[in-house]
């Protein structure tokens, strides 16, 4: 007699268990990958086949006494894997989102995640969006997402990169700047891709800062909402209100991020340095003779703070023929 068989039904890429029935105890079953002719690819009931990704027909027969039986079809149907279309929801430079609408049949969804190529990290069963946070800006991740269904549904993983968002930058500092008591200090900018209100901070110290320590503590000249990728700020005279203190000294200004970035490694800042020195100040006369003619004068000495030299604003600096005058550590001889 003939065995029967029923035709089934798989997901592309899956192998198929085909089983004989009908069959007479202690017969040989083969099974046969053309209607007529070749030879068996298996011997046995049940038979997997391999792994199929197209419809494919096979045949199957059992010999009983030497007697092989008519060869009998079965058909095996391929149902195509339905995968999820992932894109990259919002990211921030410490995180990245993925998003997905919800595939017919699918009950749950599970994950697994790289980042920078790395060890795969297994994140159960997730649901649309699904954030990665705890990220460094520029971070790369990568995730593979398979859907979960009920018998007869055919579902396959599909994956996607989403990249945290780089650093927003803090660039060219405008130049550092010299002046003197009560001077009025030029305008301080920089440029930078942060956007917002109030997005960059001028403050000041009065030692250099290193690594994101000007985040911490100084004095804050003002806030900036840039314009056109560039914040600039006029602090007015010195002194005044939001400027820097009429004190002689240097001070380190700083353009910073405002807020502060929650990631301690998206701090981005640009140093401007601020020189304010003492004015320049001549001290009375060491005397003021009175001579008869002919009677050599007594060098005559003025203290000076802040002078590097006597400014020649008038021929012999306005002094008699014969009389001269020079500078030299903080004094002035005549």
């Amino acid at each position: 007699t003939n065995p029967t068989v029923t035709n089934v039904s798989i997901c592309s890429g899956s192998t198929a268990t085909l089983t004989a029935g009908g069959i007479t105890p202690g017969a040989t079953v083969k099974w046969y990958t053309v209607a007529s002719g070749g030879t068996a690819v298996f011997t046995g009931n049940p038979f997997t086949t391999p792994t199929l990704t197209a419809a494919t027909s096979y045949w199957v027969t059992q010999t009983v006494a030497g007697c092989e039986s008519a060869r009998v079809k079965v058909d095996v149907t391929i149902n195509p894997k339905v995968t999820p279309t992932i894109s990259c929801g919002t990211s921030t430079i410490s995180s990245v989102q993925f998003t997905w609408p919800a595939v017919t049949g699918a009950t749950s969804y599970t994950a697994t995640h790289t980042i920078n190529g790395g060890a795969a990290v297994n994140d159960g069963t997730i649901t649309s969006p699904f954030t990665i946070s705890g990220l460094n800006p520029n971070d790369a991740v990568a995730i593979t997402l398979t859907p979960v269904g009920g018998a007869g549904t055919c579902f396959g993983s599909a994956s996607l990169t989403c990249t945290a968002n780089a650093c927003p930058t803090i660039l060219t500092p405008s130049a550092n700047q010299t002046l003197c008591l009560g001077g009025d200090p030029t305008a301080l900018s920089v440029s930078t891709t942060f956007t917002g209100a109030n997005a960059i901070s001028f403050v000041y110290f009065t030692t250099a800062q290193t690594g994101s320590a000007m985040y911490i503590g100084g004095n804050l000249l003002g806030n900036v909402t840039p314009s056109t990728g560039a914040a600039t700020y006029n602090p007015g005279v010195l002194g005044a209100v939001g400027s820097l203190p009429n004190t002689a000294g240097t001070y380190y200004v700083y353009a910073i991020a405002n807020p502060i970035p929650a990631g301690a490694t998206c701090r981005p800042f640009q140093e401007i340095e601020v020189v304010v020195t003492a004015n320049n100040t001549v001290g009375p006369a060491s005397s003021s003779p009175t001579l008869c003619l002919g009677t050599a004068l007594t060098n005559i000495t003025h203290s000076t703070t802040g002078a590097t030299g006597i400014a020649a604003t008038t021929t012999n600096h306005g002094l008699p023929t014969g009389v001269s005058a020079s500078w030299n550590a903080n004094t002035i001889t005549i």
